[in-house]
């Protein structure tokens, strides 16, 4: 109404053929896909808006942070928290604990405790003894094979998606092991490589490796040729390309194939201590269920969801900080 009234007047007193025109679908299209506006411009023959990339940081909620888009007057009296209004949404997590804990007060079945007790067992052995060294030799192992995954699969990621030939030497093989069932192989590493560490910290490179390598080559492959090409012209030799270029260019990508990486290698280990050699947190399974002991057993696994969730949460935020790589890199 309020531009049929504009162009009502406009037709009266200036041109009479003049026609308003206003996409009203935009707005609501760019809102959906994480924008939000930040200025308008008038040009000779068309008055256009501006949208940019919104914040959706929850830990900015209520945040007195002045916007960065204070191009108008309607921006200028706002701040970043104004727009991210989420905060952290822990309502399903609450619900499903008090299920939890009603389910275990009603003793629906010994293996389900209320959480409470869970949680009060968890307090009286996080400092003992074998918590400690079932940690201690959990890290070593996870973060052993962690590390073999990223110097291996990163690498061989980035020359899979520069090199034709490297490509297809090795895709379908990384492909035959991302959906090969895993588990089948540790017999055969037991054999190989003993019961020992060596054979943990295998296991959890195989969880891990096969979609950091995959990410990272796709993230090679949107890589625009110009920019290798504007290296070149420059003088930057093979290993330049590699750092400077092709890394930083995929970084987006290849922290999201770490990120899930991460909660594959948290299942490689614990398997691998379960079958391959009774130690760490796989120790501690087998004590606590043997004996039945369900509230130990349930707080082990409380510390590696809670451990895995942090974790991997915060290589989420890490990843949208490199979002900048993958909006320039075309």
């Amino acid at each position: 109404c309020h531009l049929t009234s504009i162009q009502r007047q406009l037709r009266k007193y200036d041109n009479p053929n003049i026609t308003l025109s206003f996409d009203a679908a935009s707005p609501f299209v760019n809102t959906a896909y994480g924008q939000t506006y930040t200025h308008n411009e008038f040009r000779a023959k068309r008055f256009g808006y501006f949208m940019d990339r919104a914040f959706d940081n929850k830990d900015l909620k209520g945040s007195k942070m002045p916007m960065p888009f204070a191009h108008s007057p309607i921006m200028s009296r706002l701040t970043v928290g104004d727009i991210c209004v989420l905060g952290h949404n822990m309502t399903s997590l609450i619900l499903w604990g008090l299920v939890w804990e009603i389910l275990g007060r009603m003793e629906v079945s010994f293996f389900l405790p209320p959480l409470s007790s869970i949680f009060v067992t968890l307090a009286d052995i996080y400092d003992s003894k074998a918590f400690v060294r079932a940690l201690s030799e959990t890290a070593v192992a996870f973060f052993g094979g962690l590390f073999y995954a990223l110097v291996i699969g990163i690498p061989l990621g980035i020359f899979m998606g520069k090199n034709r030939f490297v490509d297809e030497l090795f895709l379908p093989w990384v492909n035959m092991f991302m959906s090969a069932p895993l588990t089948a192989l540790v017999p055969v590493l037991m054999v190989l490589f003993g019961f020992g560490l060596k054979s943990i910290i295998i296991v959890t490179t195989l969880f891990a490796i096969w979609i950091i390598i995959l990410n990272t080559r796709a993230g090679v492959k949107q890589i625009n040729r110009s920019l290798v090409d504007m290296a070149n012209s420059f003088g930057a030799n093979p290993i330049d390309a590699f750092i400077k270029i092709y890394f930083w260019a995929a970084l987006p990508e290849i922290i999201g194939g770490i990120r899930i990486g991460f909660i594959r290698a948290v299942k490689g280990v614990i398997i691998g201590q379960l079958l391959i050699s009774i130690v760490g947190f796989g120790s501690l399974f087998e004590l606590y269920s043997s004996r039945f002991l369900m509230s130990h057993f349930w707080a082990i696994i409380l510390v590696l969801f809670a451990l895995a969730f942090t974790i991997s949460e915060l290589l989420a935020m890490l990843a949208k900080r490199f979002d900048y790589y993958a909006s320039k890199r075309g």
